[in-house]
């Protein structure tokens, strides 16, 4: 599943980066290109999975609330329950699971609320460290004009024969179907 996206793709990404509500008509000046066919590439890199989807950033500044960075250190075999439980708070905006089991979240909250946002999940709390957001800036990049995802799997670059797959709502990318099926029989034990 080598999809190869060329400059044209990249400077579609930067202008929506820089502006998700940006007219394609816009878009398109921009790029040389059609509103239509810009749109059928903005399409095409939604159903690859490039563009996962469109959101606002809001202010917190301005709607009076506090930004806060707040790192919970759990048990591996808890963060999928902390992760889905802290995502379903309406204080949280992301939620990052990293290797070490630490679970991040961006949330506007004030600082003494930090240890209830886990409180619902049914997990133990190691370690819980909060800071104080005092300036933001939210810059994705769009850095190579080429996407050859590695498969989740084994690791092996994804190429044309490879499968591109939506499991739970999170798109995978396998270069092979025995890599995809050996994916889905482990996420079946853990989920």
């Amino acid at each position: 599943m080598k999809t190869t996206l060329d400059d044209t793709d990249a400077e579609i990404l930067r202008a929506l980066v820089e502006d998700g509500r940006k007219p394609y008509s816009e878009i398109a000046d921009e790029v040389g290109m059609s509103s239509p066919a810009v749109i059928d590439r903005v399409d095409g890199m939604r159903e690859k999975g490039v563009i996962e989807g469109f959101e606002a950033r809001l202010d917190p500044s301005v709607l009076g609330t506090t930004r806060l960075v707040v790192r919970f250190g759990v048990s591996p075999s808890d963060t999928r329950s902390v992760a889905d439980t802290l995502a379903h708070d309406g204080r949280v905006e992301n939620v990052y699971v990293s290797a070490d089991a630490t679970v991040t979240v961006i949330a506007n909250a004030e600082p003494d609320e930090a240890s209830s946002l886990a409180e619902e999940a049914d997990a133990e709390v190691h370690r819980i460290d909060v800071e104080v957001v005092v300036d933001e800036r939210h810059t994705p990049t769009v850095r190579r004009p080429s996407f050859a995802p590695d498969c989740v799997e084994c690791g092996n670059t994804v190429d044309e024969e490879g499968v591109t797959t939506r499991i739970a709502g999170d798109v995978y990318h396998f270069c092979c179907t025995s890599c995809e099926s050996a994916f889905r029989d482990r996420y079946a034990e853990l989920g």
